[in-house]
């Protein structure tokens, strides 16, 4: 139904153009049709991302992880107690929350090296984070965990740049 009104009154302020054809109105409404659309597609993708990310109940410890095959490819954790120590770390998803919830806050991004964090999991890597917001507000942080000698200016630029699009794509809705 708002849709439909949207349009009709989308229709009624292009009839009142003076130099409005049925061929220029026609292309204009399959235009505004295509906008509603995509604006309903990724209100649904967000909504659907959303659903999922909180379950609804917007847990504040929820860590989505993606890429744990990964760690395993880097040098640094050929060891064994290396890797089970980044392991643990990434299967306990409540120490990694703590962690990142730590520092949020106090800058948009935040790297902590190694020993910085004071967790002995977390010794032999890196974690750099960015905070997304909703609307101004912080709303939660995209993290990458990596070695210690990881490519951080890389990592800043994407940490930044998915927290900066997820801020955007947040605040429209």
């Amino acid at each position: 139904k708002d849709r439909l009104n949207y349009l009709s009154n989308f229709i009624n302020s292009k009839l009142a153009e003076k130099d409005i054809n049925i061929t220029n109105l026609n292309s204009m409404l399959l235009d505004e049709l295509e906008k509603i659309i995509s604006l309903q597609e990724r209100f649904n993708y967000i909504h659907n991302f959303l659903e999922e990310c909180f379950n609804i109940r917007y847990s504040e410890n929820k860590v989505y992880l993606d890429g744990r095959i990964n760690i395993m490819k880097h040098p640094e954790f050929k060891e064994t107690d290396k890797l089970n120590y980044i392991l643990s770390l990434i299967e306990e998803e409540n120490i990694l929350a703590a962690t990142i919830r730590r520092y949020l806050g106090f800058r948009k991004t935040k790297i902590i090296i190694g020993k910085e964090s004071k967790l002995k999991e977390m010794q032999n890597c890196s974690l750099v984070t960015s905070e997304y917001s909703i609307k101004g507000k912080p709303a939660g942080a995209i993290g990458i965990l990596g070695p210690t000698r990881m490519d951080y200016p890389r990592m800043i630029s994407i940490a930044e740049y998915i927290s900066d699009k997820l801020s955007e794509i947040l605040s429209e809705f």
